[in-house]
This record gives C-alpha cells, sequence and structure tokens, in this order.
C-alpha cells in the first residue's frame, strides 16, 4: 500500500478548532466600507467629467449648427414664406425643393446626437449624484 507522503504532519487535529482574531471581522468589514466609497466617488467623478464633456460637445454643436443654418441661407428661405408669399403659393414645388436641398442635415443630426448625449449623461448624472441634488425639507 502506498504512503500518503502529501499530507503534511503539523495538520491540526480539528479545523474547526481554529479560531480566527478578533480584529479579522472588522477589518473586513471596514474595507468593503473603503471599496464602497472609493467606487462611489469613482463613480461621482466620471459623472460629474461625462456631463462637463457632454455639454460641451452640445455647446460646439449648436455654435456649428448656426453656422452652417447662417452659410446656408435656410433662414432668408423661410422669411421669404412671410413677406412673399403668393410667390411660394405659385412655386410652391421648387420652393419646397429649394428648401430642402438648403437644410444642413449633417449639422442637425450632429446636434441631435449630441443632444441625446447630453440627456444621457444628465441621467447618468442623476443617478449617481441623487444623494447631492436631493432637497433638504425643513422639518
Amino acid at each position: 500500500m502506498e504512503t500518503d507522503d502529501k499530507i503534511p504532519d503539523r495538520m491540526p487535529p480539528d479545523i474547526g478548532a481554529i479560531e480566527p482574531p478578533d480584529h479579522l471581522r472588522d477589518a473586513i468589514f471596514a474595507r468593503l466600507d473603503l471599496e464602497k466609497r472609493r467606487m462611489r466617488l469613482l463613480r461621482k467623478t466620471m459623472a460629474c467629467g461625462v456631463l462637463a464633456v457632454s455639454f460641451a460637445a452640445l455647446v460646439a454643436a449648436g455654435y456649428c449648427l448656426a453656422a452652417d443654418l447662417h452659410q446656408s441661407g435656410l433662414g432668408q428661405y423661410l422669411s421669404l414664406l412671410f413677406s412673399d408669399s403668393r410667390y411660394v403659393l405659385d412655386c410652391w414645388g421648387a420652393y419646397a425643393l429649394t428648401l430642402v436641398e438648403s437644410m444642413p442635415f449633417a449639422s442637425i443630426g450632429g446636434s441631435l446626437m449630441s443632444l441625446f448625449f447630453f440627456m444621457a449623461a444628465l441621467q447618468f448624472a442623476a443617478r449617481n449624484l441623487g444623494g447631492a441634488c436631493k432637497r433638504v425639507r425643513p422639518a
């Protein structure tokens, strides 16, 4: 028969007889609390950063949209609708085609995407900064 050399000679007779140190439970829970606070701080920092970047992108997209709208002359075509409506009604097909051709669709799409990104960032920030943004009700 084979002898089992892999079992150490100094094994305690009863594993249940070993008691953990008294401070071990408190140290484990303190470490867990520290990790929770660190993750909460990281989420708050990320929420503020993402919100700031998305707001900057929204402002930049708004400026690009305003510049493209001004450059395309869409405002002049729309003012023609109010100043000379008889001409617009007579040539409504050409007028509608001119409006569609002069619209800056790329800038409108970019502005809408940055707006949706900002709204998602606002929702993310509201979830992670929920405790900081709540109102304090007077007693």
